[in-house]
């Protein structure tokens, strides 16, 4: 964790990069590493397009959701 702090810390002040936090099923290559359904790679290497995703909205749906469990 510390590592990553430190390369995001100094990517985006010398870089000009902006690093976000990307949900689990706009993250297509997860399943080569974890025990998980493929369909998302196989169909982007398939079909070789992608959808994006609106992370402030994925956000505040999984806030919602969290406050209505509650």
């Amino acid at each position: 964790m510390l590592e990553t702090l430190v390369i995001k810390d100094r990517l985006s002040d010398s870089e000009g990069v902006i690093i976000k936090w990307v949900h689990s099923a706009a993250q297509m290559t997860d399943s080569l590493t974890k025990d998980m359904d493929t369909g998302v790679l196989q169909e982007f290497l398939k079909y070789r397009k992608d959808t994006l995703h609106d992370v402030d909205e994925i956000l505040k749906q999984r806030a919602d959701k969290q406050i209505h469990q509650q």
